[in-house]
């Protein structure tokens, strides 16, 4: 059994790298450096995409111009094997909508670039303050 003892650094500077690039239309395809060609999974509001190339046309379908990420709470776990599990709350705005509470989970395993295994995504049903 090998833990990550750095998994809170880890998470943090993730989520802060991760969000900076989505949240930036010129570079938001970067996003998918982080996904495993294969392996990683990604639900968003129950839909799901596997492999880095099925993430990146999921997020390249995304309509809107302006999106923006606030982020509230970060909690983080080490696994098992090393990686990371991230639990992320916060509000999200696009473009001129009110903002909406999300809740998003990765599991990170660091493979070479690639880290993130699994990711889960959800808004909330009301709207945040």
């Amino acid at each position: 059994m090998s833990l990550n003892l750095q998994y809170e650094n880890m998470a943090k500077s993730f989520v802060q790298k991760f969000y900076a690039l989505l949240d930036d239309p010129e570079n938001r395809i970067r996003v998918a450096h982080f996904y495993k060609a294969k392996e990683s999974l990604m639900t968003v509001e129950g839909l799901q995409s596997q492999r880095a190339s099925k993430i990146l046309e999921t997020i390249q379908k995304l309509s809107f111009k302006k999106i923006q990420h606030v982020i509230t709470v970060v909690d983080a776990q080490p696994t098992i094997n090393g990686g990371d599990l991230i639990c992320v709350m916060g509000r999200l705005k696009i473009d001129d909508d009110p903002p909406f509470a999300f809740s998003q989970v990765f599991v990170l395993k660091a493979d070479g670039n690639s880290l993130v295994a699994n990711k889960i995504f959800h808004l909330s049903e009301l709207k945040s303050p």
